[in-house]
């Protein structure tokens, strides 16, 4: 998606409680696929999770719903919080689409899926014990992108996600904000190895406004890119994004896109917004994101995402 900032069409006005009944989504169970963003949606921005939304999840998990991240974190960073929240079955959208991984072996969960055939994630770039696979990656050469923010972008620290293998960037980012095995080096040896799933630029001196106005004049084309709540921006590859991640586990598990429900709060959710059933955006989202939604939930603050799924137990 591009950079826009205003809202792309009228704000839903329906209530979400209304627009759940009306959606007409099944009950929790195995007819369910439910894809939920992480930060700003499960967990608050200080990363702790509430009690209420842990349980509302694992009842979901107990009672068979396809209830899965759809997140621009990586695996390692998603491990942190598909671990504890029992997400070792079915299937996990991560690095806003690039990555698709088939978690644990339950073959139901995975809709038939044989994992035997597929590459494993290796376990030193892991957080978490259940086995996870490579489903589907996508990949590009970020060296022209890496030109233009490196000369372009004062202060920009640049990281390079490379399937299977560590997260390569030129300087640490701030505490707390990225998971996983890293490796820090220079821009120069990031050109030199240009191909990754996710190109993430952090610029800790601006505000998220800022850092989308000096990328918006820089013409980045023919690849996805959008800024969340802080200076923080993903660019990944044309076309791929977290809808084309879920619509590809959907088309796996044989759940009709109504039984679909999306919820999140930031840039890298709209086009999943607008691709489920029913799209709910946080309440602590802006009026940019909840213009691709069907319908504006509660705040992660105020449990937003377990009120809607108690509705479906």
């Amino acid at each position: 998606m591009g950079g826009r900032r205003e809202p792309v069409g009228p704000l839903p006005t329906t209530p979400w409680r209304e627009a759940l009944e009306a959606a007409g989504l099944p009950k929790a169970g195995p007819q369910l696929m439910v894809a939920l963003d992480i930060d700003g949606t499960i967990i608050h921005h200080d990363t702790t999770l509430s009690p209420r939304v842990a349980q509302a999840i694992r009842a979901h998990l107990d009672a068979g719903t396809h209830i899965m991240v759809a997140t621009g974190r990586s695996i390692g960073a998603a491990d942190i919080v598909m671990e504890p929240l029992g997400m070792d079955r079915g299937f996990a959208v991560l690095s806003n689409g690039s990555v698709v991984t088939a978690v644990g072996d339950d073959a139901g969960a995975l809709g038939g899926l044989d994992v035997s055939g597929l590459e494993p994630v290796p376990a030193q770039y892991r957080l978490a014990s259940t086995p996870m696979h490579f489903w589907r990656t996508h990949t590009f050469d970020a060296s022209k992108e890496m030109r233009l923010i490196s000369q372009n972008v004062p202060g920009a620290i640049i990281a390079l996600e490379t399937v299977g293998g560590p997260i390569r960037l030129t300087e640490e980012f701030p505490d707390g904000e990225l998971a996983g095995v890293t490796q820090v080096t220079s821009i120069e040896d990031l050109l030199a190895n240009p191909i990754t799933s996710r190109l993430t630029v952090r610029v800790p001196q601006m505000s998220a406004g800022e850092l989308l106005d000096r990328v918006e004049k820089l013409g980045i084309s023919g690849v996805e890119y959008a800024v969340g709540w802080s200076a923080w921006m993903d660019i990944t590859p044309a076309g791929v994004s977290k809808a084309s991640g879920l619509e590809d586990v959907r088309k796996a598990l044989g759940i009709p896109r109504a039984h679909t429900l999306t919820m999140g709060d930031s840039g890298n959710d709209c086009e999943m917004l607008e691709w489920g059933g029913l799209g709910v955006a946080m309440g602590n989202s802006s009026d940019y994101v909840r213009s691709h939604a069907n319908t504006v939930g509660e705040s992660v603050d105020d449990d937003g995402v377990a009120l809607v799924l108690e509705q479906l137990l």
